[in-house]
């Protein structure tokens, strides 16, 4: 059974390229090898540094796990635009930091996902802009279970075309 069962994969170019080309939104792309709840740390940069190299706009990426830039971004206030190194930082699997100036977009406190009738703690989180990408990132590693996670993006942007 096994290769007869697993579906295709795109690669990071063509998902993106797919995504670029696709002319209705939301477009959803899964990074299925960061996954929280297959054990993995939920900090991987590889589609994010290629949105930003690509110069992609209008995208939202996360939740990226890294307390640290969670703790120094409600340290920089909201509105607030300062050089930051964030995801990246657990092992050679995450990909490297990605070191960008960013803009601190929305800080939330005791943020939440939804996982049926039952919401799951988030902690403090932080939404901030890295190029023309929205990235969403948190100080604990859950399962990813929905978009709620982008609730604190999405209040102070009605729509995305792209979800990572």
């Amino acid at each position: 059974m096994r290769g007869r069962t697993a579906p295709d994969y795109l690669s990071i170019e063509d998902g993106i390229d797919t995504a670029m080309s696709f002319n209705a939104s939301p477009v959803v792309m899964a990074d299925p090898a960061d996954n929280a709840g297959g054990g993995a740390p939920s900090d991987n940069t590889t589609i994010l540094r290629r949105l930003i190299e690509r110069d992609v706009s209008d995208a939202a990426v996360g939740p990226i796990w890294d307390p640290i830039a969670v703790r120094l971004c409600f340290d920089a206030g909201e509105g607030a635009s300062f050089p930051l190194r964030f995801g990246g930082k657990i092992g050679p699997t995450s990909g490297t930091p990605v070191d960008a100036m960013v803009t601190v977009t929305a800080l939330k406190r005791d943020c939440w996902q939804s996982f049926g009738p039952t919401q799951v703690p988030l902690g403090d989180c932080a939404a901030v802009t890295a190029g023309g990408v929205a990235v969403v990132l948190i100080p604990t590693a859950p399962r990813r279970w929905g978009s709620s996670c982008f609730a604190i993006w999405a209040s102070n942007r009605p729509s995305a075309n792209w979800w990572w």
